[in-house]
């Protein structure tokens, strides 16, 4: 699934907003992690950011950092009670580049 992230903090801290009804939200509440990928097509590559993640329902907080163009995902805006902000919390960044010659060792796992 396909979500609108803020801009990575120092901290390497991304926030986004989601509706509770969807199974990403789900599983978030029941185990507190959240691995988010991005993937450069034209370069061949990908980088993966997996954390703890929280559930932020404070409208407030919602209001704040609401981007007008989440209104196509939202139409209900930052008030509306299903829309959540969920904040992940990098622990650990995992990259891939084979034209570069990054790629995980396969002994590891990914």
């Amino acid at each position: 699934m396909a979500v609108n992230a803020s801009k990575l903090t120092d901290e390497w801290t991304v926030r986004f907003m989601t509706d509770r009804r969807t199974r990403k939200f789900g599983e978030i509440a029941r185990t507190g992690r959240l691995t988010l990928a991005y993937y450069h097509q034209a370069g061949g590559a990908y980088v993966r950011l997996i954390g703890r993640a929280r559930v932020i329902d404070d409208v407030t907080v919602k209001q704040a950092i609401w981007q007008p163009g989440s209104f196509k995902w939202h139409p209900g805006g930052p008030i509306d009670s299903n829309v959540v902000l969920v904040e992940l919390v990098t622990e650990r960044i995992e990259t891939w580049n084979t034209a570069s010659g990054i790629v995980p060792d396969p002994t590891k796992g990914l």
